[in-house]
């Protein structure tokens, strides 16, 4: 028995000529009004499992369950798709030949067109861009086509969005500006999403679960949180932000004890150290830099081993060639 509103069960991909798979075994769940970020680097796989999951491919084993009811793939359809799945691409895929409004009914045209209107003008309050039906595409801003395109998407009330790299053509403030509105835009929609993306800012930001990909696996699923703190390797560690990965034999005794369990590396986030008198604390090092990032300092530390490690400071500028002492609030075993 199916519990979960959507259920993606033991995919697999091959491509011909490929010496390996596309997707191997990738099965994770979702709940209605959900957001799904994956991340992963290019040639994870990310693409070719939205793909199958919109129903666009034909994969060599494994199903996708939306509502208790299959996705069917190419192989089951006429036209490939299904119509409770919807899919942005990079390009967002707007026509650059209609109008907004026609842009957004697009999906709906079967409808009166009171109707139509009435569906484009909410879609459009509801990604704040009121008013610009009668624009073109490429009268909009990057941030702009990529709300129209999340509006033409909702226009048919779809239960599943899927969106590739939905931030890549954005600068900073557009990025920030939608990554806040999304969870609003897909709760009012009542639609689950599941987002890829390789800017781990962006899974982080606004996924209620994460998953990590490599080479077509998965190899690591949880809450943002669970799997920003708790990698189990030091590849998942990499990907979810900013992380020092240390050799476990050139930590203070005292540290290599405080660990649950034995491991030969570790991972440190910058935000789980601070500077200190050197006098104070176990680990030491040299300042080799400070890099100013807005409300704190990355500054970057040479330890005795010669590893480098960087450490969120938040007050006065360190002095390169200055010793320093550093507190290690918190490390991480990794598994591999």
């Amino acid at each position: 028995m199916l519990l979960s509103f959507l259920e993606v069960e033991q995919l697999s991909k091959h491509y011909s000529g490929q010496a390996q798979p596309a997707l191997s075994n990738v099965s994770f769940t979702a709940n209605q009004s959900e957001i799904i970020a994956i991340l992963g680097e290019s040639g994870a796989g990310k693409s070719t499992l939205l793909r199958l999951m919109a129903g666009l491919e034909i994969p060599d084993s494994g199903h996708v369950w939306l509502d208790g009811r299959p996705v069917p793939d190419p192989s089951q359809k006429l036209v490939p798709g299904d119509m409770r799945v919807a899919l942005i691409q990079q390009d967002f895929g707007l026509f650059n030949t209609m109008n907004i409004a026609d842009n957004i009914a697009y999906p709906i045209i079967g409808l009166p067109p009171a109707k139509q209107q009435a569906r484009v003008k909410e879609l459009l309050e509801l990604v704040k861009l009121p008013g610009i039906e009668k624009k073109m595409p490429a009268q909009l801003s990057g941030g702009e086509r990529q709300r129209v395109a999340i509006a033409r998407a909702m226009a048919a009330k779809p239960r599943l969005l899927l969106m590739d790299e939905p931030f890549s053509q954005m600068d900073y403030p557009m990025r920030r500006n939608l990554r806040k509105d999304l969870k609003r835009i897909i709760l009012h929609e009542q639609t689950t999403v599941v987002m890829v993306t390789h800017e781990p800012s962006h899974a982080l930001a606004v996924a209620d679960k994460l998953l990590v990909m490599r080479s077509g696996k998965i190899l690591q699923m949880g809450t943002p949180e669970e799997v920003y703190r708790y990698p189990n390797t030091e590849y998942v560690a990499m990907a979810t932000g900013e992380v020092n990965i240390l050799p476990t034999a050139i930590l203070p005794l005292a540290l290599q004890a405080s660990l649950d369990r034995p491991a030969a590396k570790v991972c440190l986030r910058p935000e789980d150290m601070t500077l200190v008198p050197e006098k104070e604390a176990l680990l030491r090092g040299t300042i080799l830099s400070s890099e100013f990032a807005g409300a704190y300092r990355l500054v970057t530390v040479l330890l005795p081993s010669a590893h480098e490690i960087k450490v969120l400071h938040t007050g006065k500028p360190p002095v390169s060639g200055f010793q320093t002492g550093v507190a290690v609030h918190r490390l991480h075993p990794l598994r591999s």
